[in-house]
């Protein structure tokens, strides 16, 4: 969505409204200048941009229903590939769930098959040391000391889980990270595209503390057009 700048050095003239369909006979008007609305001169580009647009530092030019500048894609989100980038935004949180599920499924068999070795250990010393101890203060002794083993050992397999797995562990933690933020990203890119508005007007607060009506909101389902 880059407008394209204007190259002389002479200040453009005001833009003129283009004639309706019901007034076709008046002669032109100049546009709005200012607010929120209005059109404003870059003098950057030496343009009088439209509504919606903004000049990007970064790019160095004026683009037309400026969203914001991604440096992860390294150019302005606009008019012409807002829809593209939520695809992209869509695809990348995706990915982080399935990679996320991926690494802790692993994690996790592997957690289970030290389980189920650790129940066969635990059954054939039941079955050496059945009725060995019959007296109530030293089964009570015993369970204290049993718990204390079994916060211990399931240290001991938290530990080697991670020393065993690391890469896994890693990975799993990383992009459990990665598709909170992408996924509350894409819900956010899903709540503007639905209501209309950009990030930048959003951030801004245009429609919410102005007191102005959105004339580019046409209703949820032709707004996702």
């Amino acid at each position: 969505g880059i407008i394209p700048p204007n190259p002389s050095p002479v200040r453009p003239p005001v833009p003129m409204q283009p004639p309706t369909a019901t007034n076709s006979t008046e002669p032109p008007r100049p546009v709005l200048i200012g607010g929120p609305l209005g059109y404003r001169y870059c003098t950057t580009c030496n343009i009088h941009r439209p509504p919606r647009s903004k000049h990007c530092n970064s790019c160095n030019v004026c683009v037309s229903k400026f969203d914001h500048h991604c440096p992860w894609v390294g150019n302005c989100i606009g008019e012409r590939n807002h829809r593209w980038f939520f695809v992209f935004l869509v695809s990348v949180a995706i990915l982080t769930i399935v990679v996320t599920g991926s690494c802790w499924r692993v994690v996790a068999e592997c957690l289970v098959e030290m389980n189920l070795e650790e129940f066969g250990e635990d059954a054939d010393e039941d079955d050496k040391h059945e009725n060995k101890h019959h007296d109530k203060d030293d089964g009570d002794k015993n369970s204290d000391s049993s718990g204390f083993q079994h916060e211990k050992l399931e240290l001991q397999k938290l530990w080697h889980i991670i020393s065993s797995l690391p890469i896994e562990v890693g990975f799993g933690l990383f992009t459990v990270l990665c598709a909170w933020s992408l996924t509350s990203l894409t819900c956010f890119h899903a709540m503007i595209i639905t209501i209309s508005q950009t990030t930048n007007e959003r951030v801004r607060g245009v429609y919410e503390y102005g007191g102005l009506g959105n004339p580019a909101d046409e209703g949820c389902w032709r707004n996702w057009k």
